[in-house]
């Protein structure tokens, strides 16, 4: 066979070849994550090997659920999960004024000697 015959069966094998339609419905879209639930922000040491982990996204105030209202401030276990967050935690609901204390990413909490409080809220925020 001659090139000029070849060259036309090639292309049109080509061109059948790049005409199927793509089925883009099982494609992963990496721009948009999905996380509605957030990330896991705090732990809390309950003591006696229990603990709370706070999830949540980032500068939102979430309620302590209402079993959780004191916890080992000078454990190891007690903080951020996230080393760029600072945490708060809040002696009243919904992050209102009051008394509140702030642990560091993967650092336990400032406070030192303070009597024990029972809390209700907390919010983690990215470190400036």
């Amino acid at each position: 066979m001659h090139f000029p015959y070849i060259l036309p069966i090639v292309a049109l094998g080509l061109g059948v070849a790049n005409a199927a339609a793509i089925d883009d419905s099982d494609m992963l879209d990496t721009r948009a994550p999905k996380c509605e639930a957030g990330i896991n922000l705090i732990r809390l040491d309950l003591r006696h090997g229990r603990s709370f982990t706070g999830f949540g996204k980032p500068g939102d105030c979430k309620n302590l659920p209402g079993n959780v209202k004191g916890f080992d401030i000078h454990s190891q276990g007690t903080k951020s999960l996230v080393p760029c967050f600072e945490c708060t935690v809040y002696q009243a609901s919904d992050c209102g004024p009051g008394d509140s204390e702030t642990i560091g990413g993967n650092k336990a909490f400032k406070a030192m000697g303070k009597k024990k409080q029972h809390w209700k809220s907390w919010r983690c925020e990215c470190k400036d």
